[in-house]
């Protein structure tokens, strides 16, 4: 009842706000009246301007609606004038100042306060502006930026497309005694010229229906800080207009004071205060939930929430941030979640390019930049999962972990029915779907019918991999879906996920395409389980250790493993570790091509090269220019897995007397014994051969970024070294 009755009450505002068309009349000369106490008059520009100051302090500009005068603010004067000293001014034809002929515009109007600030000598002030006040403090803050320390933009509209389409209606139907009823005491007592009312009538008309037409772009450049006040239960302008306007401006407060609609100030005076004062002070804390950001030729808007490693979140299709805010919560529970509306959906702008899925993962990288984000969790649904996938591919290092849900790699993963119905959808089908909530947070509402023709085609023609580039992804990937989703074709999701090398597959059960609004909890344990698997470490890396061969001691050494796959052929073969040593070289400024060894053997442990390299002259050669590393062979000495045979150590009393041919047949059966005990322990000897050991030495310039190297080897290590002179020639100096 209480809203019905504030809703009642101001389409009676709205009545006596604006008239029927008058004929325009030229302005009398102004009156010669006694001005009150306090006041002046500024002749500047082609207007006499009345104002009045009061206190003393920082300079702070007071400015009031079209529908009033300074009077407006007679019971904020007081309270603000302890603190600053405020310039309160009755704009060009309303209350004690004069009218020129020229239409009135929110730019002219800024220009009469730039000029009075001028004759007032004053550089800068902080504004106060209600309504249209705080429209002409916008226009100030884009033109004259140096003139404007703070601004509170109260009730204020960027673009008539802000109001109600009731508003604009009464705006354009209302009737001269409706204007007479609202300002006919204001022309009659205090105007110079009282037959000025008609005019103004249809300047504040034309005023309200034509502008302001400020962009999200020049917003955006406005560096002031700004408080955007409201109230909560607005009813001339749009919600989500306010909402953009917040979002928009770099640095700006949002507050919506709850029981007062658009007359805020006289609704819920004292809160309108406390919000301004706090403002003023720089004590206030109250960021709007979302920003604009420029991101290619768009404004892209997005939230942040909650705190923790970053992760990016996609609404899908034509949904945006405000369908997904429950989602959103439950995700930030655990990260700092970034979601986003797409280009032209929600309260994102579009351009003339055409969308496509590559476009889309352009602005979401650019968006990363505007951010300061490296890399991130991906989270998206559908056509966003596909984004996704693009970045995988395309853009690698910003992907951490990917989760997919219910995403297509090509048109073909769409079911045939899913596809007739895209193509059957009218319009007007496809409006009575959306229309609602894009109307509410859209900033060009009017854009609906356009956006939805893009997105349909979109989702017919793309995307368009092949299971070849889904290779390419290096970053783990859960490709999840509802175990009943209608659109989607099951078989088609299993080669994405076998596609992906290192891919993770599930479904969600009893749930369809719209699992995430069905239950919630289910799809979002699902992804947090995902998202919190350990990292994969890279492979292969070197890791340093401490080292073991005790002539190492006091040598200028340091040690390390290398770890890399078993099997290199097989990405889920498990690691082996070889043990490394590195002697640095005794130049200062060593040469950036080391010296690699491979001892020989075969299996030779490091003892013996240590030895040689740390204690021998030859070390000293050697380690003139150039570092050297010394590769144990895998599975010998400190390496792990390490092949020990302590059935090769008899007592040396058992071999005494025996002859060579005896003693090497002893020493076969003991090899034999060995070998057959360690393939049961479960040893992979095919992993143990020359290419595996010619793999390492690649491995280890990999792993330590070296351009070339030069390889030594020993014995049974020269083989693996010609495997590499034949089969990596660049890098082999």
């Amino acid at each position: 009842m209480y809203r019905m009755n504030k809703v009642l009450t101001w389409l009676v505002l709205v009545a006596l706000l604006v008239s029927a068309f008058q004929p325009v009349v030229a302005q009398s000369p102004p009156t010669t009246a006694e001005l009150p106490e306090g006041g002046a008059i500024a002749q500047l520009n082609d207007i006499e301007m009345y104002y009045e100051i009061y206190g003393e302090g920082e300079p702070l500009l007071l400015m009031h609606s079209v529908t009033g005068s300074m009077a407006q603010f007679e019971n904020v004067i007081p309270i603000l004038a302890e603190e600053y000293q405020v310039i309160a001014v009755d704009f060009r034809g309303h209350g004690r100042t004069t009218d020129a002929g020229q239409p009135l515009s929110y730019e002219l109007m800024a220009s009469d306060m730039v000029a009075l600030l001028d004759q007032l000598e004053i550089d800068a002030v902080h504004i106060v502006g209600n309504k249209d006040g705080g429209i002409i403090g916008l226009a100030m803050a884009m033109e004259h930026p140096e003139r404007v320390k703070s601004l509170v933009a109260a009730s204020v509209n960027w673009s008539p497309a802000g109001f109600h389409p009731w508003f604009v209606d009464y705006v354009k139907g209302a009737t001269l005694e409706n204007w007479d009823a609202m300002t006919g005491e204001m022309y009659r007592t205090v105007a110079p010229d009282p037959s000025i009312m008609p005019v103004m009538l249809e300047k504040v008309r034309n005023l309200l229906l034509m502008q302001p037409n400020f962009t999200l772009e020049q917003l955006g450049a406005i560096t002031t800080p700004v408080l955007v006040l409201a109230g909560a239960d607005e009813e001339v302008l749009k919600i989500g207009h306010v909402e953009h306007l917040a979002a928009a401006l770099p640095d700006a407060s949002l507050v919506w004071i709850e029981d007062a609609g658009h007359g805020v100030l006289d609704e819920q005076f004292d809160a309108w205060m406390d919000a301004v004062d706090l403002f003023l002070r720089g004590e206030l804390d109250a960021p709007p939930a979302g920003k604009y950001a420029a991101v290619n030729d768009i404004q892209m808007y997005y939230e942040i929430h909650g705190e923790g490693e970053p992760l990016l979140f996609m609404p899908s299709g034509m949904w945006s941030t405000e369908n997904f805010a429950g989602l959103t919560a439950a995700l930030a529970e655990e990260y700092q979640v970034i979601v986003m509306d797409a280009r032209g959906r929600g309260r994102s702008t579009d351009s003339g390019r055409r969308l496509d899925i590559a476009v889309m993962a352009d602005d979401v990288v650019a968006l990363m930049g505007e951010l300061g984000i490296e890399t991130a969790h991906v989270v998206g649904w559908a056509d966003s999962a596909i984004v996704g996938l693009e970045m995988a591919m395309r853009y690698p290092e910003r992907v951490d972990r990917l989760v997919a849900y219910a995403p297509n790699y090509t048109v073909e993963g769409l079911t045939e029915e899913h596809r007739a119905w895209l193509k059957s959808l009218t319009l007007d089908d496809m409006a009575g779907m959306f229309e609602e909530g894009y109307a509410r947070i859209a900033p060009n509402p009017e854009y609906l019918p356009v956006i939805l023709e893009r997105v349909r085609a979109m989702f017919l023609t793309e995307p368009n991999y092949t299971l070849d580039q889904l290779g390419e992804i290096t970053a783990p990937t859960l490709v999840l879906d509802g175990e009943e989703d209608e659109f989607i074709v099951r078989e088609h999701l299993e080669a994405m996920a076998a596609a992906i090398p290192n891919a993770e597959l599930a479904f969600l059960p009893g749930l369809s395409h719209y699992a995430p609004f069905e239950d919630p909890a289910a799809w979002t344990a699902a992804v947090l389980e995902f998202l919190a698997e350990p990292a994969a470490q890279a492979v292969p890396r070197f890791e340093p250790s401490e080292c073991k061969y005790p002539i190492l001691a006091d040598a200028d050494a340091e040690c390390g493993y290398l770890v890399v796959r078993e099997e290199r052929s097989n990405p889920d073969s498990p690691t082996i570790r070889v043990h490394v040593i590195k002697f640095r070289s005794a130049s200062e400024t060593p040469a950036p091509d080391p010296v690699v060894v491979i001892p020989g053997g075969p299996g030779a442990p490091g003892s013996f090269y240590a030895w040689l390299w740390a204690a021998l002259p030859v070390g000293d050669v050697m380690r003139a220019e150039r570092d050297v590393y010394l590769l144990e062979t895998r599975g010998a000495m400190y390496s792990e897995p390490a092949f020990y045979c302590p059935e090769t150590e008899a007592d040396a009393a058992e071999r005494v007397g025996m002859g060579f041919a005896e003693e090497m047949e002893w020493l076969a059966e003991a090899y034999r014994a060995c070998h057959d005990r360690l393939v049961a322990e479960g040893a992979n000897f095919s992993a143990y051969g020359l290419p595996d050991i010619a793999g390492d030495v690649a491995d280890l310039r990999a792993a330590l970024g070296i351009d070339q190297v030069n390889v030594y080897g020993v014995s049974y290590g020269t083989p693996p070294a010609m495997l590499l002179m034949r089969d990596d020639p660049a890098w082999v100096r």
